[in-house]
């Protein structure tokens, strides 16, 4: 009986995730026509390295007080078109918009947003320094809202 309830738990739960839609595409800033992004105060945000060893003792503490585990350590910013990264016209007449950011030590950087929308042909990626790992393209289809 505990394992059908269990199972009928999971198959409810499994219904009401939802996924990132991705083309799993190439991000267009990997073309040899896309010149490198300059490197500004405006286009590499740069956190500082976290005290892991703090971090460590905090999550420790809420473990002993029964919290739930830290996912990860928030930095909130308001990074958008308008007072960060740069925009790169393209030889095809399209346009390009890139912001590094990086955090020295991080075992990964996960972006949250509270406002997250693409017009139709719009493409958006996200992708490691080293383009070893890539996400994307995001489209219209992850719109939340407006």
């Amino acid at each position: 009986m505990k394992n059908l309830i269990f199972t009928a738990i999971v198959l409810l739960l499994s219904q009401s995730v939802y996924a990132q839609i991705s083309t799993k595409e190439e991000p267009v800033s990997f073309g040899s026509n896309v010149p490198a992004l300059r490197t500004s105060e405006r286009t590499v945000k740069q956190f500082a390295s976290l005290d892991m060893k703090l971090i460590e003792q905090e999550d420790n503490e809420d473990e002993a007080n029964g919290r739930l585990p830290r996912f990860g350590y928030l930095h909130k910013v308001n990074y958008n078109l308008e007072n960060s990264g740069e925009w790169t016209n393209l030889p095809d007449d399209g346009k390009i918009w890139r912001l590094m950011i990086c955090c020295k030590d991080a075992l990964s950087i996960n972006l949250l947003y509270d406002q997250f929308w693409l017009p139709d042909g719009a493409k958006f990626f996200v992708y490691s320094n080293t383009r070893k790992h890539s996400i994307g393209a995001f489209t219209s289809a992850n719109n939340n809202g407006d």
